[in-house]
């Protein structure tokens, strides 16, 4: 007979799947609101932590999303920014990329550099110190080639 396991033995997944919102306001939105989330997670688990100060990575094993959703998802993952520092980044994001019509150009490339370019500006003003060379693949519909 095979050991069976009991549900203490097992570890649930905890996965944050963020989507695309339609604007920059619903954007900032779902920030405040896993602020919010975060500072009940906070309180839950004891820690001496304002929502704006949790790192998602620290609340949730997978973290992903669509369109700036993703975005949000790269500045938790990659960057290790705390969602206080996302929703700052998110401004520098409506100043940069929102207010661009390059961003909704069909024009993949130029669409890359405006956010890798912005990327760069995100890490030198919110002074994250992790490099932000993206590996680029070399053929695809991103690709500089």
């Amino acid at each position: 007979m095979a050991p069976t396991r009991s549900s203490k033995d097992v570890k649930a997944i905890t996965a944050l799947a963020l989507d695309g919102p339609a604007n920059s306001l619903d954007a900032l939105s779902e920030l405040h609101i896993l602020q919010e989330a975060a500072s009940r997670w906070a309180f839950d688990s004891d820690r001496d932590l304002r929502g704006d100060a949790v790192h998602p990575k620290d609340m949730f094993d997978i973290i992903g999303g669509t369109g700036i959703s993703g975005f949000y998802a790269i500045l938790f993952t990659r960057l290790n920014l705390t969602i206080g520092q996302a929703i700052q980044a998110h401004r520098i994001l409506e100043e940069r990329l929102f207010v661009t019509e390059v961003w909704m150009s069909k024009n993949q490339n130029a669409s890359l550099d405006v956010l890798q370019t912005t990327l760069r500006e995100i890490e030198k003003e919110l002074e994250v110190g992790i490099s932000l060379d993206l590996p680029l693949e070399e053929k695809g519909p991103f690709s500089k080639g």
